[in-house]
């Protein structure tokens, strides 16, 4: 019987797994690459940031006035990145928040918006929108009403004093109502009502009441408190408080202009 040849059958050999182009290795590299340096830029970013928050917090509080003092100032930069506004001369948007700012003795409190301010500060900074609120307490020490004989009482949009005046020779007592109205640097007074509580029984109240309230606004002069250049430009009044909206263009940041105060005409 002769050798019989074997039939067995073996597996075939594993094949080498395709190797991947070289060009999607090196972009994945460069992606790779591209992502940790995104994350070092904006953690970069975000310490520049809060630095520099804090370095304007610091350098504001150094330009003030000797009778403002400022408690518990926040600064917030807004914008994409820090860095790169820095290297384009001006930081977008600045955002300064206190809770209680002193001007002379009187609190209140503060929101002061920024836009195109510059690195450097002898340039003048672009626009600023200043929101102060105001108490009723705090209103009382800052402003004077003309022949108002008692404390302003906050009402919704209006103010209310008691005052005295002569009319036609006589002098007469009455309590009064006003609304405000922002007029740069001055607050104008429309009188709204007025009723008499003292006074000369034969008087015509109505010719009085005809002249105390006019036709006309009265102006309560504010300039004394804002830096030249700064107007008011909105009142809102409620209860117990009252919102004043002062803004600047083209006004430079330094001690010289916060210490230079307006003038009333």
């Amino acid at each position: 019987m002769g050798d019989s040849v074997s039939t067995e059958e073996f597996p075939p050999l594993p094949q080498a797994a395709p190797r991947r182009p070289r060009w999607l290795v090196l972009a994945a590299a460069i992606f790779a690459g591209l992502v940790v340096l995104a994350a070092f830029f904006f953690v970069a970013d975000a310490i520049i940031r809060s630095t520099a928050e804090t370095g304007v917090a610091e350098q504001i509080n150094s330009e003030l006035p000797s009778d403002v003092a400022v408690k518990d100032l926040t600064v917030q930069i807004g914008g994409f990145s820090i860095i790169g506004q820095y290297l384009a001369g001006s930081f977008d948007e600045v955002t300064l928040t206190a809770k209680q700012v002193s001007i002379g003795g009187v609190p209140v409190q503060a929101r002061i918006v920024a836009h195109g301010i510059p690195t450097d500060l002898t340039k003048p900074t672009r626009s600023i929108t200043s929101t102060l609120t105001i108490s009723e307490a705090a209103a009382n020490k800052l402003i004077t009403i003309p022949g108002a004989t008692s404390q302003l009482v906050f009402g919704n949009g209006t103010i209310g004093y008691s005052g005295s005046a002569k009319v036609f020779g006589f002098p007469i007592s009455f309590d009064a109502t006003a609304t405000p109205e922002a007029d740069g640097l001055d607050i104008l007074l429309t009188p709204k009502t007025v009723n008499i509580t003292g006074g000369p029984a034969r008087l015509d109240l109505g010719a009085v009441v005809t002249q105390l309230i006019g036709n006309k606004p009265f102006p309560v002069c504010v300039a004394q408190y804002l830096p030249k250049g700064a107007t008011v430009t909105d009142v809102v009044v409620s209860a117990k408080t009252a919102v004043l909206t002062v803004s600047a263009t083209n006004i430079v940041l330094d001690k010289n202009t916060f210490d230079t105060r307006a003038h009333c005409s």
